[in-house]
């Protein structure tokens, strides 16, 4: 599962600063830039940041936008 984000070190740092623990530690790849935290439940995220080479998404208008499809408004993640 992916948390998209448009600042990966700011929402990174939060995390950490949050208590939340990262699994995988962060890392550019040719898409992005990622690292993976897992959730109370067992389940694995990727908070990532999409850049210019990532043909899949797009952000616009603080809009994360699947080429092709929706518009959606990002979502709005609580992190005590």
């Amino acid at each position: 599962m992916f948390l998209y984000t448009d600042d990966f070190w700011r929402d990174y740092e939060l995390f950490k600063s949050k208590g939340i623990e990262f699994i995988r530690d962060p890392k550019q790849v040719d898409y992005g830039t990622f690292a993976v935290i897992k959730d109370l439940y067992g389940n694995e995220w990727d908070l990532l940041e999409p850049n210019e080479n990532n043909k899949s998404w797009k952000n616009t208008n603080n809009k994360v936008t699947p080429t092709g499809g929706k518009t959606h408004q990002p979502v709005l993640l609580s992190v005590y």
